[in-house]
Order: C-alpha cells, then sequence, then structure tokens
C-alpha cells in the first residue's frame, strides 16, 4: 500500500489546473483581456549594448536596442533586478519563477512561473491556455513543479494552432477524456479509503485535493467543449521545419501573434536557442554557447552581437505586428492589451552571473518610455519578482504576492 505521503505528493502532481474560481472572477470582470508573451535565451545579453547609461526617459539607445527605435515609448528598460539566486546555468531555469526546482517544496506555490500563474487564472476561455515555443525552453513550471513542454517545430506549432483535426482525432480525443473521467473516478474512492487512516492535518491537505479533483473534472468538460470547434483560418503558409534561431524565432514571433489574435492563447512563451551560427550568421565557429562566454575576446563578442542584434529585430518585428494588428476583443491594437516581457535567466554568459538581469517590458499601457534602475546595493536590492507581481495584477490577478516578492514596482505598474 503506498503512504499518504507518497499517495498526496502523487496526487499533486495532477493539479496543474486552471483556478476555477479565478476564472469566474474574469468572467464578472469589466477589465480589458490581457495577454502575456515572454521571450528569453540561455545566455543573457552583453550587458555593454543592452542597458543604458543614463537613467530615465532621456538615455541613449544602446547597440541591442536601437532596432526598438520607433517603440522607444512603448517599452522600458529594468537594471538591477534578479531573483538573487546563483549557479550560473543551473539558475537559468528559474527565469520566470525565481525559484530553482531544488528549492520549490519550501514555497507554498511550489516553483510556478508567471506564465503559468497566469495560465491557471485565464483557464479553458481559449483552447490553448498557454503556448510554448522553442526547443527544450524549461522556462515554464506548473505549481508542483512539473516542467510544460515547449514545441520547436514551427510546423507541428502551426498545425495545432489552426489545422483542423480529422473526424477520427477528434473521437480519439473524446474517447481519451471519457478514460480520464473513469481515472479520476477511481482516485476518488481511493482517496476516500485513504481518508480514514489520515490525521487532522493529512485530512485538510485531502479536501484540498478532492477540491482540486472536481476542478479537474469541470476543466475536462470545458476542454471537450473545444474538440469539435473549428479553429481559425489565417492567410499565411503552413511553415516548412526550420532549423536554428536565424529561420525559427521569426516563425515563432509570427505564430504567437496569429494566436493571440486569433485569441487561440492568451499567454505565450518563445525561447532563442542555438541553430547553425556559420551558416546562418556567418560566423567562425557552430556554437551560440561559445560566443556567449566570450571573455571579451573582441572576435567572440563581435559574432555575439550579431546573434543577440538578430534577436532584438525579431523582438521589434514582433511588436511591429502587435501594434498594426487590430484587438477585435477590446478594440485598438493588439499591443495596446499584450504585455511583452523579454529577458533571459543568465545575466552575463560570460561570467555565469545572475546578477542584474537583462530586462524589457513593451506593450499594454505601462508607464513606458524609461530606463527603471532600481538599487544595486545588496540591502536595497528590489526582486524581480517584485516586477512580476507588478504585471500579474496588471493582467488581472487578483493576488498581493509571487513566490519571491516583496512588493510591487508602484512607479513602473
Amino acid at each position: 500500500m503506498r503512504s499518504r505521503r507518497s499517495f498526496l505528493r502523487g496526487a499533486g502532481v495532477c493539479m496543474a489546473l486552471p483556478m476555477l474560481e479565478m476564472q469566474a472572477q474574469q468572467l464578472k470582470s469589466p477589465r480589458p483581456i490581457k495577454r502575456f508573451v515572454a521571450v528569453s535565451n540561455p545566455f543573457g545579453f552583453f550587458p555593454d549594448a543592452f542597458f543604458p547609461n543614463q537613467a530615465g526617459a532621456n538615455y541613449d539607445l544602446p547597440l541591442l536596442l536601437r532596432p526598438l527605435q520607433k517603440h522607444r515609448n512603448r517599452f522600458t528598460i529594468f537594471s538591477h533586478l534578479d531573483h538573487g539566486l546563483s549557479g550560473g546555468h543551473k539558475a537559468c531555469h528559474a527565469f520566470l519563477s525565481g525559484v530553482k526546482v531544488s528549492d520549490a517544496k519550501r514555497f507554498a506555490e511550489g516553483n510556478i512561473s508567471i506564465d503559468q500563474k497566469m495560465a491557471e487564472w485565464v483557464g479553458a476561455r481559449t483552447r490553448f491556455t498557454s503556448l510554448h515555443l522553442g526547443n527544450n525552453a524549461n522556462q515554464s513550471w506548473t505549481r508542483n513543479g512539473v516542467e510544460v513542454p515547449s514545441e520547436g517545430d514551427p510546423a507541428r506549432i502551426f498545425d495545432a494552432l489552426f489545422l483542423d483535426s480529422s473526424a477520427d482525432a477528434r473521437a480519439a480525443k473524446r474517447l481519451q477524456m471519457g478514460l480520464d473521467g473513469s481515472v479520476l473516478d477511481a482516485v476518488r474512492e481511493q482517496a476516500k479509503g485513504l481518508a480514514r487512516h489520515l490525521g487532522h492535518r493529512d485530512r485538510e491537505h485531502l479536501d484540498q485535493y478532492f477540491t482540486a479533483v472536481r476542478g479537474l473534472e469541470r476543466k475536462l468538460r470545458m476542454n471537450a467543449d473545444w474538440i469539435d470547434r473549428p479553429k481559425p483560418k489565417v492567410k499565411i503558409k503552413r511553415p516548412q521545419k526550420g532549423e536554428g534561431q536565424k529561420k525559427n524565432l521569426p516563425l515563432y514571433y509570427e505564430l504567437m501573434a496569429l494566436a493571440l489574435q486569433t485569441d487561440s492563447t492568451r499567454v505565450a512563451t518563445a525561447w532563442a536557442d542555438g541553430g547553425n551560427l556559420l551558416e546562418d550568421f556567418g560566423l567562425s565557429y557552430p556554437s551560440y554557447h561559445k560566443y556567449s562566454h566570450h571573455g571579451r575576446l573582441p572576435e567572440l563578442v563581435e559574432g555575439l552581437l550579431k546573434i543577440e542584434r538578430h534577436q532584438m529585430e525579431c523582438l521589434a518585428k514582433f511588436l511591429d505586428q502587435l501594434q498594426s494588428t487590430p484587438d477585435t476583443l477590446n478594440g485598438g491594437r493588439l499591443l495596446d492589451h499584450t504585455i511583452v516581457l523579454a529577458g533571459s535567466g543568465l545575466a552575463n554568459g560570460s561570467s555565469h552571473s545572475t546578477r542584474n538581469m537583462p530586462i524589457l517590458v513593451a506593450g499594454s499601457g505601462f508607464r513606458h518610455g524609461r530606463h527603471h534602475v532600481s538599487p544595486e546595493e545588496a540591502e536595497r536590492r528590489v526582486p524581480l519578482n517584485n516586477l512580476y507581481l507588478t504585471i500579474a495584477q496588471h493582467f488581472g490577478l487578483e493576488i498581493d504576492r509571487f513566490n519571491t516578492s516583496t512588493g510591487t514596482l508602484n512607479s513602473f505598474g
């Protein structure tokens, strides 16, 4: 017989659920519908080319921000924000959560990432609770410490978003949902039997588990509604399978813009991974990692800046697309109600530093057009999760804490 501890822990793995009470709040709320996009890379940005030298509004655009010139008043750069973590690459997975997987048990919501916190709130109001593009991104995590998988093939992403399933595939999906419901029935009966042997505290945990099971049952019913709904039609051709950052990243951005425009999802992440740097950027070495660990050697820094400038050019085109696309749900333009976060879980690949992470936020009516500089002193440092909490509240979540946050950035929100 399984121990009560292993049972409760195993049961928890299934609970990456939309919070249906929050969903009900959203239904009653007159607020505009918000969207959230987070884009990151594994190695940070070259600090001298990313961070402005001046604080406030009248800063000179550094090299990597120049592609965003036309959107200057629609984005904000942040300095001296981070999660206070160490470990170099081993802390990169905590970019959107501020909590390492190894530390998750110490927090009430584990190492849930900010995108999944928002996705829980959106729930099944869209076909995809959240969308994750890129190869092996490991940026998105549920409250149970489960990594949300990402998809790196643009063609497969297109098919999922816009290609209707066959009648047989839809029937198979309905059958699977029926089996899932049967499993839930069996788990409920097992839990009822277990309850007789539990103490008061564990019975409270089990009550919470029953509540989550009922929520999952409602989620299955809501998802079933999407099976026979036709997917939206778009005017772009199905993309070919790409390889590498140069080809894939522009496609990821285009697919995310279309997913937001068609309300297929309201939460999305993308990951700018490596690729064939010899072919894509005309560089001497094939490894993104090598250029990011440049040791300030001019040849490697020059190559790294080519890669990073490409990422910023893709971001600029994404903002162009959101700004030029009508928002049919709210009025105005998509960018008016879309929060775009760009950055990395590694501040400086060359030094493996996670201090002063490169952070840019665009869109959705914040007080933009500035370089926001937080205190640098250790005792006065501001957690990056304070920004995430500010963003979550702007998105519509009625929360006063997110993981390691200590407050909000009132001057930004």
